[in-house]
């Protein structure tokens, strides 16, 4: 049989891992421009937006400090000028 590889990390280490730098954060994005800017908020006016995102949620936590890549779908509508 295959070795099976399980891991623990208790509540009250969460933070030393995420801020120590040691790790690689895959992120999705709903819009993302040439610069790596993701668009979080809104798409369309942000006071009447087209469109609501889930927002921050964590984010800049989770990309400081750290690699990140960013898990976007291949279509036209996920990359933009500006975000």
């Amino acid at each position: 049989a295959d070795a099976v590889i399980e891991s623990y990390l208790p509540f009250r280490s969460i933070f030393d891992q995420v801020w120590s730098g040691k790790r690689h954060v895959v992120m999705g994005a709903s819009q993302i421009d040439r610069f790596g800017n993701q668009n979080f908020a809104a798409i369309g006016d942000y006071r009447k937006p087209k469109a609501q995102l889930l927002g921050m949620r964590g984010a800049p936590g989770n990309v400081i400090n750290h690699a990140t890549t960013y898990w976007v779908p291949n279509q036209a509508r996920s990359f933009s000028e500006t975000v």
